[in-house]
């Protein structure tokens, strides 16, 4: 079982945003005002001391370590390169710092927003996997591939919850861009492009990850370096009737994840945010 070791608590400029509003948080940033570096200061110890705790009272070391943070909206980012440069980066290089001096396990970081800006420097800090919002401007599979390069997994560049539905609608165009997708962006993780808040939702990402898990590794080569194949395609949705909501039984299903945490330390909601779990171990039981 692959283990995720995912802090229940926003990232550095989430936490600015809660405790003083966005508006006014941005406004302090530009003006380089001592209430912005304050409130930074106090949450980069705040989530950094989290972690660690939340590690060492862990019995191993999980298979991944997230980190979330929100650097815009879907439209824009919300700091100049600049100011992202100055104020956010060397904070969140000192927070996965002090997570790499209590465990080998590799890190993640998942970003929200359109922050093509953010995203070089951020893979640069050594993350195993970088989470990016498919739904966010800027943020298709051909521009973060040029940007990154191939030395970091991509996590969410294509949705499994549309994948999943397209399959359900018989959608043969929709699927075929989306599995393309998927394969252009090797090396990678299918994922939901937002957190699952609905049986449907989940049903259509798991139903979306055994679709690809139809494809083999040929296959994905050739929709990733050329496109949709119609061949390739047809053969795998000859699985997946339409109007079925859930995948077929002989079809491998997506493995549950397992999120590691202290008992009692996670919400009840947050199990809803794992890609294809309708529950998750969180210290042996929610």
């Amino acid at each position: 079982m692959f283990e995720l070791a995912d802090a229940p608590l926003p990232g550095l400029v989430a936490s600015c945003f809660a405790l003083r509003g966005g508006w006014s948080f941005l406004e302090e940033c530009a003006d380089r005002s001592p209430i912005a570096f304050a409130l930074l200061d106090w949450a980069e110890e705040q989530i950094s001391s989290f972690y660690i705790q939340l590690i060492r009272s862990l019995a191993h070391d999980p298979n991944l370590i997230i980190y979330h943070d929100e650097l815009g909206t879907d439209l824009s980012s919300y700091f100049s390169e600049r100011d992202f440069r100055d104020l956010i980066l060397p904070r969140m290089r000192r927070i996965l710092e002090r997570i790499r001096s209590t465990t080998s396990a590799p890190i993640g970081v998942f970003i929200r927003g359109s922050a093509l800006s953010a995203l070089s420097s951020v893979a640069e800090l050594g993350v195993a996997v970088l989470g990016v919002d498919c739904n966010a401007r800027g943020n298709t599979v051909k521009v973060l591939r040029n940007l990154l390069g191939y030395g970091v997994v991509l996590h969410g560049a294509a949705d499994l919850v549309a994948l999943g539905r397209a399959l359900t609608d018989g959608d043969m165009r929709g699927t075929a861009i989306l599995a393309s997708e998927f394969a252009e962006a090797r090396p990678a993780i299918a994922a939901p492009s937002a957190v699952l808040t609905s049986d449907a939702d989940l049903s259509a990402a798991a139903r979306g990850s055994s679709f690809l898990s139809v494809l083999d590794p040929g296959d994905l080569e050739v929709l990733g370096r050329i496109g949709p194949e119609r061949r390739i395609i047809e053969r795998a949705m000859m699985c997946f009737p339409s109007g079925v909501e859930r995948a077929p039984a002989h079809v491998v299903a997506l493995e549950r994840p397992r999120i590691l945490a202290p008992a009692g330390a996670l919400p009840r909601h947050v199990h809803m945010e794992m890609a294809g779990s309708s529950q998750a171990d969180v210290g042996g039981k929610l």
